[in-house]
């Protein structure tokens, strides 16, 4: 799973949270990606969202972004090939099909809609992850 704590002013901005391709194209473009999307021009709501080769478009959850709120975003494997997607104790929504294989990094997007200058205030960003087999750390090390 990895996690994100951050507090927005939600008006005139889309915020990205998750795994990417390249954080430089819009999520809903993306060649790859899969996360936590908010974009105020769409929805007051988060969305889900999953791409693999293009394909793919974000969902509308029913839970509504808080402005300048800290909350929790996670998202977390609960299942082989099924990613639940979580603000605070509350399930945005599930993806089990569609998802992404492709190498992406993981981070955070943000970009305003207006000339304004907009903020996002990240108090925790983790990431926890369980190896199927031997990890091998220090390889670097070894060269």
């Amino acid at each position: 799973f990895f996690g994100l704590q951050a507090s927005l002013i939600v008006t005139n901005k889309r915020v990205f949270f998750g795994l990417m391709g390249t954080m430089a194209t819009e999520p809903s473009a993306a060649v790859d990606c899969l996360g936590i999307y908010y974009d105020s021009a769409v929805s007051a709501n988060y969305q889900i969202i999953a791409r693999a080769s293009s394909a793919g478009s974000p969902t509308v959850s029913s839970t509504a972004v808080p402005a300048n709120t800290g909350e929790l975003m996670t998202i977390y494997q609960s299942t082989a090939g099924t990613i639940d997607f979580y603000s605070g104790n509350t399930l945005l929504g599930s993806i089990s099909s569609g998802l992404p294989t492709a190498d992406m990094n993981v981070g955070v997007r943000l970009e305003t809609l207006v000339a304004a200058a907009k903020t996002l205030n990240v108090g925790y960003f983790g990431l926890s992850a369980d190896a199927g087999g031997a990890f091998d750390d220090d390889a670097f090390l070894e060269a």
